[in-house]
């Protein structure tokens, strides 16, 4: 297991290298540039001389691929670089601010998802075509079909606007040294309410299938069978016979779910003016902040390759027969 683990490890090396040098190369195809965005309110003669020294500065005046081996050698030391931004702060200073805000949201927002799609799942495949399934089954297709940004809206007007219940924007957070912690604690805690509904909601959906449809394979397996025979309860089956060899799918979309609970949403973000990753992320694309996009991306590559590995060894984990093919093919 050991060594797999190592494999898979250095094998993620190139497929980083590659993916960052397709993101590059793309980022560059894209419309306008970080001296057009610089040098929008000057005049013609100013714009030219500051786009000049703009270029020098940030060497775009190099061949793009000098500026990748450039951007890669400082990637190694961990150097992200300056944000190409008026403020020319350190992108992983950026990043870092942002990243506790998005992480907070996404992962209370996932444990909610667990905490009921996995019930749900199990009670629809153990009374397939009943009422209850079916009422479940229309409930968590609309929550799939529901766009969040529309939700996000509806949510708004009617607990922010009408009934005034809780703020429907971010900007009104106080800081923690501006109030007292309990006072803060509040304020985060009536804050993060609908942006975690809204990140729940279709999550919820996507998570509950898979699960039916898992336990709904395993429920018809002869292990069952012969559990029921050996005077086994339905649901003491379920919970100690069928649960466990359903869990590889859900494996799955939790290791796929890595890169999200880090990269945030671009789209709920900007709904709720939350100054997390994803809105940090729309901000330096529109600006076409280089630097600052090629660090939030490189960050989602590496966690969607560390997710990849994870869901590997949960499979191993969940299933011993996949950690005996592991250890024979190490």
């Amino acid at each position: 297991m050991t060594r797999y683990l190592i494999a898979r490890l250095l094998g993620m090396i190139p497929m980083l290298i590659g993916i960052s040098l397709l993101s590059f190369m793309i980022m560059q195809l894209a419309p306008g540039s970080p001296v057009e965005q610089a040098g929008a309110f000057m005049n013609a003669e100013a714009s030219e001389q500051m786009g000049q020294t703009f270029r020098e500065l940030y060497g775009l005046d190099r061949p793009l691929l000098e500026q990748y081996g450039d951007w890669l050698s400082r990637l190694v030391r961990l150097d992200f670089g300056l944000s190409m931004s008026l403020d020319r702060r350190p992108v992983l200073d950026k990043i870092v601010e942002a990243l506790p805000l998005t992480v907070a949201l996404n992962a209370l927002s996932l444990l909610l998802v667990l905490a009921l799609s996995i019930p749900i799942g199990v009670f629809s495949a153990a009374r397939q075509q009943s009422i209850a399934d079916r009422i479940l089954t229309v409930i968590v297709f609309v929550g799939f079909s529901t766009p969040s940004f529309w939700l996000a809206l509806l949510l708004m007007m009617l607990f922010g606007i009408q009934l005034g219940w809780l703020p429907v924007s971010w900007a009104g957070m106080p800081r923690l040294g501006e109030v007292s912690t309990w006072v803060w604690f509040q304020e985060a805690v009536r804050h993060s309410v609908l942006p975690v509904f809204c990140y729940s909601f279709g999550g919820l959906a996507v998570f509950s299938r898979y699960m039916r449809a898992s336990m709904r394979d395993v429920l018809g397996t002869e292990f069952m069978t012969a559990a029921r025979a050996r005077g086994w309860s339905e649901w003491q089956a379920i919970w100690r016979h069928a649960f466990p060899n359903a869990l590889l799918p859900l494996i799955t979309l939790l290791g796929l779910s890595l890169p999200g609970l880090i990269g945030g949403s671009v789209i709920l973000e900007q709904v709720f003016a939350i100054p997390g990753m994803g809105r940090l992320f729309w901000e330096a694309v529109m600006s076409r902040d280089y630097t600052l996009v090629m660090g939030v991306l490189t960050i989602g590559a590496v966690l969607t390759l560390i997710g990849n590995l994870l869901a590997d060894i949960g499979y191993a984990v969940a299933d011993p027969r996949i950690r005996h093919q592991q250890e024979s093919t190490s």
